[in-house]
């Protein structure tokens, strides 16, 4: 049930940003593992990290690449000339605007059916501040057709009680 959810999210996350940005772009679910965040995440990059909140459940949600290919996509959204030369800080108000797009079509897929579902903001975090959390990880593959950038991302989530988690 969770993974056709994360493939719908994915899905609609693809049209947003083939709308948005004009270029032909493929988003796959490839894997989903159960393991510790700070062992699979690009020590690189940041993590966009928010939680949400019903009344039965919570939720932790986060959104990292996994490779620096993400890297080059968002240095064409934002028109750099040199997109194999870019740095994480480069390009970091594209990767919150994205990754919030991302993050937003899953969160609300996986959270439908919910009564009063409350999202924090937003807040961005350093591969230092990830904490050694088992979650549930999903790693998403993406390809920009009219380049030869291909990579992946993951999102990962943690699900529990709310009067326990």
């Amino acid at each position: 049930m969770e993974r056709k959810k994360i493939i719908i999210g994915i899905k609609k996350s693809e049209t947003v940003l083939r709308n948005l940005t004009g270029m032909d772009i493929i988003m796959e679910f490839d894997k989903l593992l159960i393991s510790k965040l700070n062992n699979i995440i690009n020590n690189k990059s940041y993590t966009l990290y928010q939680t949400a909140i019903s009344k039965e459940k919570k939720w932790d949600f986060y959104f990292t690449m996994l490779s620096d290919e993400f890297l080059k996509f968002l240095a064409l959204v934002e028109h750099y000339s040199q997109i194999d030369t870019i740095e994480a800080e480069d390009v970091l108000d594209s990767f919150l605007e994205i990754g919030n797009i991302i993050c937003g079509n899953v969160i609300s897929v996986l959270t439908s059916g919910h009564n009063e579902v409350k999202f924090a903001i937003p807040i961005l975090l350093k591969s230092s501040e990830i904490k050694s959390l088992t979650v549930n990880a999903i790693k998403i593959k993406f390809e920009v057709k009219e380049t030869d950038i291909t990579g992946y991302l993951l999102f990962a989530f943690n699900e529990g009680d709310r009067n326990v988690y």
